[in-house]
């Protein structure tokens, strides 16, 4: 998707401020009207920025989020000790979403902020594999000890929902139970 005006407002509201590591899932441009990249956006202000991306664009780290963990990232000698762990619509377009929830978590030192900016059911169709509500926000947050520092829908033009997390517990990921089903 991209980062538009309403996670820019997201980071302002967190008053996210370099210097920061950022990791950005996804090579992301920068959406209505401002154009360029996340990459060169994030760097101006003062951010240490990297993206990782199968298509390598704004240079991403070219690597399959179906499939890449965070030990092989360790392994490549990539640091993966970020206080910002950012998703603009990406996880949507990757079938693997045990893979790249769990990635996020052990992207995120512990006290570092992931955020998500994903397509509800009536951001339209033919947009990726998933669309998103606040259950599995709710049950990731409860079920990794997340704190929950902003949750809403940004209905214009396309509806997203924002979320921001807090790790503050650095323990192992754990597949979240819909809260609904938990004993």
């Amino acid at each position: 998707m991209g980062i538009g005006p309403a996670a820019r407002d997201l980071y302002r509201k967190l008053g996210l401020k370099p210097p920061a590591r950022v990791c950005d899932l996804g090579s992301q441009e920068m959406s209505q009207g401002l154009g360029g990249s996340a990459k060169d956006w994030m760097e101006h202000q003062g951010f240490e920025y990297t993206s990782i991306d199968f298509d390598g664009k704004f240079g991403a780290l070219k690597l399959d989020l179906n499939e890449i963990t965070a030990h092989d990232l360790y392994e490549m000698h990539v640091n993966t000790n970020f206080d910002i762990v950012t998703n603009h619509g990406t996880t949507e377009h990757i079938f693997n979403q045990a893979n790249v929830f769990e990635l996020m978590h052990y992207l995120t030192k512990n006290g570092g902020i992931m955020i998500h900016a994903v397509p509800t059911p009536k951001f339209g169709p033919s947009h990726g594999f998933y669309f998103y509500d606040e259950t599995i926000f709710d049950d990731l947050a409860y079920t990794n000890n997340y704190q929950i520092l902003e949750m809403y829908r940004q209905p214009d033009p396309y509806e997203i929902i924002l979320v921001a997390f807090k790790k503050v517990n650095d323990g192992f990921f754990k597949m979240p139970i819909q809260g609904q089903y938990r004993t």
